[in-house]
């Protein structure tokens, strides 16, 4: 019983050692880069999300003439490298962090690694009228600027009206 035993551990043991040391590469991804531009792209609304889908949204350009029909409007951010949720206020009082609701990842030609995202967030419970929706987020990354390591910081801001 003994030797049963002891044949047993030794073939355990060789088959253990085997796959722990065959095929020991060292894998790592590159750090994600830092956020180095966000703006505000667009907006939208149900109406038009009903009608022509969540990845369609009307550009900044024509939020002062095309009003948002409901109490939810949806913003469109662009980021270029990666940042925190971002933080968004309603008429200069904290509203707090979405979670969004629509997210399409800018690659670059023929690869899938992606270098920023078009993200889009709900902003709810809005009375009719006109409202400034800021949007601040920063670095999720530290980049050198003047011999430092920050986190750079960015913010934008959009006023539409609510009928």
């Amino acid at each position: 019983m003994k030797r049963i035993f002891s044949i047993f551990c030794m073939s355990l043991l060789l088959f253990v050692g085997i796959f722990s040391t065959c095929g020991n590469q060292k894998v790592f991804a590159e750090e994600a880069p830092a956020l180095s531009s966000f703006n505000i792209i667009g907006y939208s609304y149900d109406a038009v999300r009903n009608s022509y889908g969540k990845d369609e949204y009307l550009p900044t350009s024509v939020a002062e003439k095309d009003p948002v029909y409901g109490s939810t409007a949806y913003i469109y951010t662009e980021s270029i490298g990666y940042g925190n949720r971002p933080s968004f206020f309603v008429d200069g009082k904290y509203y707090g962090n979405p979670v969004e609701d629509f997210n399409y990842f800018l690659t670059y030609q023929d690869s899938q690694e992606a270098y920023g995202s078009i993200n889009a967030y709900p902003v709810d419970n809005l009375t009719p009228g006109k409202h400034t929706i800021k949007v601040c987020t920063e670095s999720s990354n530290p980049t050198y600027r003047g011999g430092s390591l920050v986190y750079p910081s960015f913010s934008d801001s959009i006023t539409i009206t609510v009928q």
